[in-house]
């Protein structure tokens, strides 16, 4: 079963392979924020 911890590390690597590093949610976040992923 897939968790969200498991979600957030799956993005957060695809992330890393872009050559933009999210460490924390909260960088995830606001990687998210500047591509407009957040549905804003």
């Amino acid at each position: 079963m897939h968790t969200a911890k498991d979600y957030l590390d799956r993005v957060k690597t695809k992330y890393r392979q872009a050559g933009r590093p999210a460490y924390t949610k909260i960088d995830l976040a606001r990687l998210m924020r500047e591509d407009s992923l957040d549905g804003r």
